[in-house]
């Protein structure tokens, strides 16, 4: 795992450490984790990924062994439309006093002449934003 991997995983175990309700009230606990570790404009792979889906996965099997359900999309699954897809099956989900967390593994970006500043990169993006 890399250093800010590392890094979040010690962020969501203290969390999960010290957040523990009673077993009547337990909430559904669901996790979305999306890694992208290679793009299809190569001018987005710099600098080069290398351990995106490794620590999906590895942060995945953290928030199983705390009872969450984990829906992992990696490499050449994380569209656009795949992502979308994910985040409104969310909104069906649990029962209103869960909880979602939503990791993303990969390059960001960051946009000026949008409404959106910041966004996930999908593994394939507009050309216009490379």
């Amino acid at each position: 795992m890399n250093r800010t991997t590392s890094k979040f995983a010690l962020f969501v175990a203290l969390i999960l450490v010290f957040h523990k309700p009673s077993m009547a009230d337990e909430p559904e606990k669901y996790a979305l984790l999306i890694a992208v570790k290679e793009y299809q404009q190569l001018e987005v792979n710099s600098p080069p990924l290398t351990y995106t889906e490794i620590d999906a996965n590895s942060v995945g099997a953290l928030l199983r062994k705390s009872g969450y359900v984990v829906d992992l999309v990696l490499g050449d699954d994380a569209t656009r439309d795949k992502i979308e897809k994910k985040l409104n099956a969310l909104k069906n989900r649990g029962i209103g006093n869960g909880t979602v967390l939503i990791g993303l593994f990969g390059h960001g970006m960051q946009f000026t002449e949008t409404k959106v500043s910041r966004t996930i990169a999908p593994m394939a993006l507009a050309s216009r934003y490379c």
